[in-house]
């Protein structure tokens, strides 16, 4: 299912997290952040349904929880990123770089990085 195109991919994890190793063509959104549910609102589209995960799943739950109450449809990645990665699923990697950049040079040719205003709430790329 998070494969799925038509399927928004949302990565809930710290920004040193997703720079370290994602799954291609997501957004990340720190569910932790006191701005979560209104970078979600701003970022994310109501009529497509949003695939989320963390690290081993207790994250994802919490944004799972937010979200549906928001009215997003939501799909949890089983035992969250250890388990895709694990399973030699493709990943991508930010350059060592990335947090003086605020550009990850590695991801930077499947997406687009996003606007200063955007950056300041700890969101790195928008993949849709």
């Amino acid at each position: 299912l998070i494969q799925n195109e038509d399927i928004q991919r949302l990565d809930v994890r710290t920004l040193a997290e997703y720079s370290e190793g994602h799954i291609t063509k997501t957004i990340n959104i720190n569910v932790m952040d006191d701005s979560f549910a209104s970078m979600a609102d701003s970022l994310l589209r109501k009529d497509k349904p949003v695939a989320v995960y963390c690290r081993s799943g207790n994250r994802s739950k919490k944004a799972a929880a937010i979200l549906s109450e928001k009215g997003y449809k939501i799909f949890e990645l089983d035992k969250g990123f250890n388990s895709w990665q694990e399973a030699g699923k493709e990943i991508e990697k930010c350059s060592e770089n990335v947090r003086e950049r605020r550009a990850c040079g590695n991801c930077e040719g499947g997406g687009q990085s996003r606007t200063k205003e955007h950056l300041n709430f700890q969101i790195l790329f928008l993949y849709l």
